[in-house]
């Protein structure tokens, strides 16, 4: 019995109509492909919404006018920031 794809399941999606994307070597980012030639190191299927949310303390006082983000997991965390998963653009800042 032969041994299926590696991405097999992956190709049977892109072949559905399903939007491709391959991961840039050596970075942490990814990019949208039309004709995957199925052998880069990782391919996913495109992502349809924002995935990256980081919440922070943000100090409401600060000295020198910048405001001091601390990334957190703590529960009082007082800002959502909503990154797209692609870009790394920031979508969107919600007070919590």
């Amino acid at each position: 019995m032969a041994t299926p794809h590696k991405y097999a399941a992956l190709i049977k999606a892109w072949a559905d109509g399903a939007e491709i994307q391959v991961k840039v070597f050596g970075k942490d980012l990814w990019r949208d492909i039309t004709d995957p030639a199925w052998n880069a190191e990782q391919y996913r299927i495109k992502p349809k919404e924002p995935i990256v949310v980081r919440k922070a303390v943000v100090p409401c006082t600060v000295s020198g006018g910048n405001p001091l983000v601390h990334w957190s997991a703590y529960k009082d965390n007082n800002v959502c920031f909503t990154f797209d998963p692609d870009s790394g653009e920031l979508l969107s800042v919600e007070k919590i």
